[in-house]
C-alpha cells in the first residue's frame, strides 16, 4: 500500500483504491533494463485506474534522494501511456479505447 498526493491538486492517490493497474514495460539496453515509461533504469511507473474512473501515474524511484510520487492524468495522457508501454485492443480499457481514432464507442 502507497498513498501520495497528487502535487496540483492535493488530490490523494492510494494504490489500495486502484480497481485496474498496469506496469510499464522495460526493454534491455545491453547493461540495464529500462522503463519504455521513464526511458530511465533507476524510475519505474504504473499506471493506476480508480473506482471513480480516475487515472493516476505512481512513479517508482530506485533514487536515495528522490521519493516516490503519484500524478493525476488525462484519459488522452492514460492512453499513451499505456500505448507507449505496448498495450493493445482488449488489454485497453473501454473508456480509453473508445478515445482511439475510428473507433466507434
Amino acid at each position: 500500500m502507497a498513498v501520495y498526493r497528487d502535487r496540483l491538486s492535493g488530490v490523494l492517490l492510494d494504490t489500495d483504491e486502484s480497481v485496474m493497474t498496469w506496469v510499464d514495460a522495460a526493454y534491455w539496453d545491453g547493461s540495464n533494463n529500462v522503463s519504455r515509461a521513464t526511458n530511465s533504469e533507476w524510475l519505474e511507473q504504473r499506471l493506476h485506474k480508480t473506482r471513480k474512473g480516475t487515472y493516476w501515474v505512481e512513479t517508482i524511484s530506485r533514487i536515495e534522494y528522490r521519493p516516490n510520487s503519484g500524478e493525476l492524468v488525462s484519459p488522452a495522457e492514460a492512453l499513451a501511456w499505456l500505448l507507449q508501454n505496448g498495450y493493445a485492443g482488449d488489454e485497453l480499457p473501454d473508456d480509453l479505447r473508445a478515445l482511439l481514432p475510428g473507433v466507434v464507442a
